[in-house]
């Protein structure tokens, strides 16, 4: 038990060492800023797509087959992505708002108040542990200032450091596919007539590829704003349970247990 008591007082410390640390905000801080200017990037890249679909949906094209007049318009080809992509940029905007909250909290939960309030209640604590007389209570209460000191920083850099190396490529391709369509629409915007008829197949597998990268962002995103950080943050709360569960946190003093049984 007594090694336990040890083992204890060693993380304790730690912990309050790790509430006064900047670098426990800062290296959360610099995962929230990249994924709130990737957001920003993409967002403006939804929005320029958009607007040079939108454009391209006027244009009719004229063809005969067989002899017989019929009229296409590029609208009929690029309409499929245009609603997808306008959907796509507005969710873009939620995102840049998730990563803006993510900051506040970060901000709001990293400043010196709260780093004090850990350090006196958490002191306390290992004061009362090691006298054999710390209330039940006291020790929910660290584990409470603990879970809301900690979470912000755990989320963010577990979701950011998960972005990192499993869909930082993978984000990096569907951008550039993202920015390349838009380039390679713009020229049809003042294209003839004709050479716009000749590039109907085209128009048709630039819009296909879109769709993809547009679909594989959205899963990107999806994942390091929202699914990502409720999984940890869900971990992180469980594990806080299950330390609060453990027997031999409770050092309340005999009075205090005779009190409980009564």
């Amino acid at each position: 038990m007594k090694a336990y008591r040890i083992l204890l007082t060693a993380l304790v410390t730690a912990l309050i060492a790790l509430s006064w640390l900047p670098q426990t905000n800062e290296l959360a801080s610099a995962q929230v800023d990249a994924g709130l200017k990737r957001a920003l990037v993409t967002f403006g890249s939804a929005r320029v797509l958009n607007g040079v679909i939108s454009i391209l949906q006027g244009t009719e094209v004229v063809a005969q087959p067989l002899g017989f007049g019929v009229t296409l318009s590029v609208g009929q080809v690029l309409d499929p992505v245009n609603d997808l992509v306008e959907q796509f940029s507005d969710l873009m905007l939620t995102a840049t708002l998730v990563f803006g909250v993510e900051k506040f909290l970060l901000t709001f939960f990293g400043n010196w108040a709260v780093s004090a309030l850990v350090t006196a209640v958490l002191g306390a604590w290992l004061v009362l542990y090691w006298r054999q007389t710390c209330p039940t209570w006291l020790s929910k209460l660290v584990l409470m200032v603990v879970f809301l000191r900690f979470a912000m920083p755990l989320v963010t850099i577990g979701s950011g450091a998960i972005f990192d190396i499993y869909s930082a490529n993978d984000y990096a391709q569907n951008q550039a596919v993202l920015v390349g369509t838009s380039a390679d629409l713009t020229p049809s915007l003042k294209a003839p007539i004709e050479t716009l008829k000749s590039e109907l197949a085209e128009l048709r597998d630039m819009v296909d590829q879109a769709v993809e990268s547009v679909v594989s962002l959205l899963v990107i995103f999806i994942l390091q704003t929202l699914v990502l950080p409720l999984l940890l943050l869900w971990a992180y709360y469980r594990t806080l349970a299950s330390i609060g569960h453990w027997r031999w946190l409770d050092r309340s003093s005999s009075k205090d247990k005779q009190g409980e049984k009564l």
